[in-house]
């Protein structure tokens, strides 16, 4: 086994012999391709990933938040402890806008943060170092800023080549009995090997906005102590655009956010800073940011595609896995990705080391089944239908104009006047908002099929 590598030059200067055969490599040091290096290398597997960046986490934004209940099939209980975080996740909100109008359904729960949290936030290049140490402490090799350009997926008979530019622009080609892409959103690799253009159609643009305010204040804000958090997601922040929205505390920062339909974004000719802006201005959100300093404002493309989009078959060796393979769960009140990422590249490391140590790469054909067959596949076919429920006009408009209409009327002190009922309360909103009753009972028969 060779030594571990950090050395961008580690190729070309030999450290890693080009003629040597890799049992996996792994394309990317992500969630996904630090999960998929863990698992084979501790199935006795010579692994070695190639990263990109700089260093790992180079190319994500500052961070997110984090479910953590797969770690306890990838890693150890002293690793678990570990584990580098901003804040563990006691309250989770669910805020619904119309116009200046809000209202926030909110979930406590104090064993969310007992033993392995339910759900951290963390910045990612802390959280994908700390992965990555791991699986170089399994025994796999790191190389950085490795780009890979070319794969050249093999067959049941041959090996699979990788193309690597390594930093001066000269290129190597290694060869591994399998290769996991684990890319992320932009399916570049994906593209160029199947010859298949737009395999995931459903892209959804993220836009964040990270706010440096003390952890005191933060506290005293939310009503938090103790390192804990509050995860807020918001339906109805996008004005007329598909999306929603997001706020989430770190310790001495908050982190906000709209992830919004790209497709309907550009038809409706509006630009996502200006969303963003509308949506830290409105009356609810605007104290929770106030006083703020901005650190860091980016972008990120999110492969939405889902279940359908899943990978059918390895194309020759290759296998996909993470945002490249669609794994990210997004399902109306589910926004789940990096969890879906790991558990996506401990099932397709098991998939190759099970192919590799029996010499039998027809195994690799099982795919689909494998994945099908776990909670990821479990989840997406369950919730197939939600990420377009959650982005029908009803949902995105009239739901949260009768929500907050309703609850208006019904929480508004009239005096003198009497109170109104919930019936009449409830018919006027509908009214209001445009909603008639066949179109309000189809809509929630629907939603109820899709979530239950």
């Amino acid at each position: 086994m060779t030594d571990r590598i950090v050395d961008p030059q580690a190729i070309k200067d030999d450290t890693v012999d080009e003629t040597e055969v890799f049992d996996l490599i792994v394309v990317g040091c992500g969630p996904a391709g630090s999960a998929a290096a863990i698992t084979a290398a501790k199935r006795g597997l010579r692994v070695l990933i190639l990263e990109r960046g700089s260093y790992v986490g180079a190319k994500n934004l500052y961070g997110g938040v984090i479910y953590l209940s797969i770690l306890r099939t990838l890693l150890t209980d002293d690793e678990i402890a570990t584990i580098p975080f901003e804040r563990k996740i006691v309250r989770r909100n669910t805020m619904v806008l119309s116009g200046d109008r809000a209202i926030t359904i909110s979930v406590d729960n104090p064993r969310w943060v007992e033993d392995l949290p339910n759900a951290i936030t963390s910045h990612r290049r802390e959280f994908d170092g700390f992965l990555a140490e791991i699986a170089k402490g399994r025994g796999a090799t790191l190389v950085l800023e490795a780009l890979v350009t070319d794969v050249m997926p093999g067959d049941r008979s041959s090996n699979a080549k990788v193309m690597v530019s390594i930093g001066d622009g000269s290129t190597e080609v290694l060869s591994a009995r399998s290769v996991i892409v684990a890319e992320g959103s932009n399916p570049r690799l994906l593209e160029k090997i199947s010859g298949n253009k737009g395999v995931a159609p459903a892209f959804s643009l993220g836009v964040k906005e990270t706010i440096a305010i003390d952890e005191a204040t933060i506290d005293e804000r939310f009503g938090l102590d103790n390192g804990r958090g509050v995860d807020i997601e918001v339906l109805g922040a996008t004005q007329d655009v598909k999306g929603g929205g997001f706020l989430y505390t770190n310790r001495t920062s908050i982190s906000i956010g709209l992830v919004v339909d790209i497709d309907d974004l550009a038809a409706k000719a509006q630009r996502p800073e200006d969303l963003l802006e509308k949506f830290k201005d409105h009356p609810s959100i605007a104290p929770l940011i106030k006083g703020g300093k901005r650190l860091e404002y980016g972008a990120h493309l999110l492969n939405e595609g889902g279940y359908h989009n899943f990978p059918g078959a390895p194309i020759g060796r290759v296998l996909f896995a993470g945002d490249a393979a669609s794994t990210l769960l997004a399902a109306g009140i589910y926004l789940e990705g990096v969890n879906y990422a790991i558990a996506s590249g401990i099932e397709i490391a098991n998939l190759v080391a099970d192919s590799v140590i029996k010499g039998d790469f027809e195994i690799l054909k099982s795919l689909k089944k494998r994945v099908e067959s776990s909670f990821i596949g479990d989840n997406h076919r369950r919730l197939a239908g939600a990420f377009e429920f959650a982005s029908s006009q009803f949902a995105q408009q009239k739901l949260p104009r009768l929500a907050n209409s309703f609850a208006d009327k019904v929480f508004t002190v009239t005096d003198p006047e009497a109170k109104m009922g919930f019936s009449k309360a409830f018919k006027l909103s509908m009214k209001e908002s445009r909603v008639g009753r066949g179109e309000l009972a189809k809509e929630l028969l629907r939603g109820f099929r899709l979530f239950r």
